[in-house]
C-alpha cells in the first residue's frame, strides 16, 4: 500500500493495514473541531501487534513558519490521536472498519516516528531541528506513553525495523 504525504511517498508492506489518519471521517467531522482545534499525525500503520504513529515534515524546498517547538507540536499531536483512537474504537463514525483499527491500535505496541526531511547543507535553508535533540525531547515528553520514539528520515533508519520505505513522489529513491 502507498500513501502520499506532501512530496513523500510510504511504501507499506501489503500485511501492514496502513491508513492516513488527518483524512478519516472521524478526524475531519468531529475531532477537528474541537476545542482549540485538535490535532493528528499524519500517518498510523497497525502491522501485527506494533502500531506506529508517523508525523511527516518536509522541509527540503520550504522553511518552517511555526513558532511552536516541534516537540511540542509533535506530543499534542500523539496525544490528540490517542483520544482520537478511542473515538474511533467506540464507532461514533458508522461504515468502514475504524471500530476495528482503533481496537488494533489501542492494544497494540506503541512506536512514533517524526519523519524529518530537511536539506542538510544549504544556506538557503538552514536545519530546522537536529534530530539526535530532537528525538531526546520528544522521548522525555512522550514518556507516559512508549519509550519507542524515533526521528528519521529517508537516509537514516537508526537500527529501527520500520514496515515501510519512503521515496520522493514520482521518484525511484528509497530509504527509512
Amino acid at each position: 500500500m502507498r500513501l502520499q504525504e506532501g512530496e513523500l511517498s510510504f511504501e507499506f508492506a501489503p500485511q501492514v493495514d496502513a491508513f492516513k489518519y488527518d483524512a478519516t471521517p472521524i478526524y475531519l467531522k468531529y475531532l477537528q473541531k474541537l476545542g482549540d482545534g485538535t490535532k493528528g499525525v499524519d500517518l498510523i500503520a497497525l502491522s501485527g501487534a506494533d502500531v506506529w504513529l508517523i508525523e511527516v515534515k518536509d522541509y527540503r524546498s520550504s522553511q518552517r513558519t511555526n513558532p511552536s517547538p516541534f516537540e511540542q507540536d509533535i506530543s499534542q499531536k500523539v496525544r490528540d490521536t490517542l483520544a482520537g483512537l478511542y473515538a474511533m474504537r467506540a464507532g461514533i463514525v458508522s461504515g468502514g472498519d475504524y471500530p476495528e483499527r482503533g481496537q488494533r491500535a489501542l492494544e497494540g505496541r506503541l512506536f512514533i516516528v517524526f519523519h524529518l526531511e530537511q536539506q542538510s547543507h544549504s544556506p538557503l535553508f538552514p536545519p530546522v531541528a537536529l534530530a539526535a535533540n530532537l528525538q531526546i525531547k520528544l522521548r522525555a515528553l512522550l514518556k507516559p506513553f512508549t519509550r519507542q520514539v524515533w526521528v528519521l528520515d529517508r537516509q537514516t533508519s537508526q537500527g529501527v525495523e520500520v514496515c515501510w520505505t519512503v521515496s520522493h513522489a514520482g521518484a525511484n529513491e528509497e530509504g527509512a
